[in-house]
């Protein structure tokens, strides 16, 4: 049975929920998914792991955040390629990231794209 269109707890499990809508992994890994986050939620620091044959990729996400509560819920990273108020492009593999707690009574919903690419730094 497929898990795409559930959702399930985050990894951190601080909260927030996801949903994939796709992931792919070949000949690249690409991945689509909706996170949501009641008031409350959150996303402790921290970098995504690339693990297994992923390891010698580099990671992209782009975030668009489709719903944004009146309060909370900020993305904070070290460094982003691009940071406009909705839209979040950055390494997630090389910088540390966060959600700031959701307040209020609005959801966060972010639509969530990734990719992992080859590493020209290293062979395959």
């Amino acid at each position: 049975m497929s898990d795409n269109f559930v959702w399930r707890q985050g990894r951190q499990k601080t909260g927030y929920e996801r949903m994939k809508i796709f992931a792919i992994s070949w000949p690249i890994h690409f991945d689509c998914y909706i996170l949501r986050m009641k008031p409350g939620a959150s996303v402790r620091p921290h970098k995504d792991l690339m693990r297994g044959k992923w390891r010698r990729k580099k990671a992209y996400r782009l975030n668009l955040i489709m719903n944004a509560p009146a309060a909370g819920g900020q993305f904070v990273t070290e460094k982003s390629i691009i940071d406009w108020p909705r839209l979040k492009l950055f390494r997630p593999d090389i910088y540390t990231h966060e959600v700031t707690t959701v307040e209020g009574n609005k959801t966060r919903y972010v639509l969530s794209l990734g990719i992992a690419v080859n590493d020209n730094k290293h062979k395959q």
